[in-house]
């Protein structure tokens, strides 16, 4: 089997003092990140595949939200509760090559 595929974090609660990701979800395919709560950090999604991130609770993040990386494909976001967010509640950007993130672009 592989290592990247069919992973679930599920039911968590996560109390963050770091100003950026509580919950880090690299690389998936077929995973599933649900049923968590998310105190003062946020939920990263990054280049996964086939991956639903759904009835999540995030609170209080000090900048996004959700943070969606591209290139991604069939991740679904939904049906989760965002409270007083920093920056965007849910962003979905693409990922540079040195390693930070822009704004989504349409070529």
């Amino acid at each position: 089997g592989y290592l990247d595929e069919n992973n679930t974090v599920r039911n968590n609660e996560i109390y963050s003092g770091f100003d950026g990701d509580a919950l880090v979800f690299t690389f998936q395919r077929n995973g599933e990140v649900s049923g968590n709560r998310i105190v003062k950090g946020s939920i990263s999604l990054y280049m996964n595949r086939d991956t639903e991130c759904r009835s999540n609770t995030v609170m209080n993040a000090p900048a996004y939200g959700i943070h969606l990386t591209l290139p991604s494909d069939n991740v679904y976001i939904d049906a989760n509760r965002i409270v007083r967010s920093g920056a965007s509640a849910i962003r979905v950007a693409r990922m540079d090559m040195d390693g930070g993130s822009g704004p989504m672009t349409h070529d």
